[in-house]
């Protein structure tokens, strides 16, 4: 019996060291101040990042997710070129992504359009509904960040030609002209 426990609790102990966190690059809105808390559950304010116009616009790098907000380091560049590091919790609502197309059908005219699928749940195996999006970036914001089957997938909203569009997504990107895999 003791054996069994001793193995049960290696087992729990080694499951977060199993799990592969999210890593997902993501843009930081410059149209308010950015809140880095130190703490997911209080109010207290780590840092307050005001970005100008003519500032590089921040990413964030999210390395863990929590109801509200995003863990990870917001990389920062003003304009002295001056390069700056804040690790903690931001709200999730300050953080978007650029949507990737990750297929490409032939429309009537013969020409490649590309599509993003949002899927219903975290699996290529779920429902999806495809979008063509055309050359348009789309900007949409993440809710959730999991590892699934191999890849990351990211839950996210956005509005697009006037609909309000939920899902989940295996292409979110932090620039709208990137290879983003």
């Amino acid at each position: 019996m003791k054996l069994r426990l001793s193995l049960l609790f290696l087992l729990i102990i080694q499951v977060p060291v199993l799990a592969q966190e999210p890593s997902v690059l993501l843009r930081v809105d410059v149209q308010r101040p950015i809140m880095v808390f130190s703490d997911p559950m209080s109010d207290h304010i780590y840092a307050t990042i005001q970005c100008t116009e003519n500032s590089i616009p921040p990413v964030c790098f999210v390395q863990k997710v929590y109801p509200c907000h995003f863990y990870g380091e917001v990389f920062v560049i003003d304009e002295e070129m001056d390069y700056k590091v804040y690790e903690g919790y931001i709200e999730k609502t300050s953080c978007y992504g650029v949507l990737y197309p990750d297929i490409y059908v032939k429309n009537e005219e013969g020409a490649s359009e590309p599509i993003v699928r949002l899927f219903s749940q975290p699996s290529k195996e779920s429902s999806f509904t495809s979008i063509p999006i055309g050359l348009q970036n789309i900007e949409a914001i993440p809710l959730d960040i999991v590892y699934n089957e191999g890849r990351e997938f990211s839950r996210v909203f956005f509005i697009f030609e006037n609909e309000y569009y939920e899902g989940w997504v295996t292409r979110l990107c932090s620039q709208p002209f990137t290879t983003c895999n």
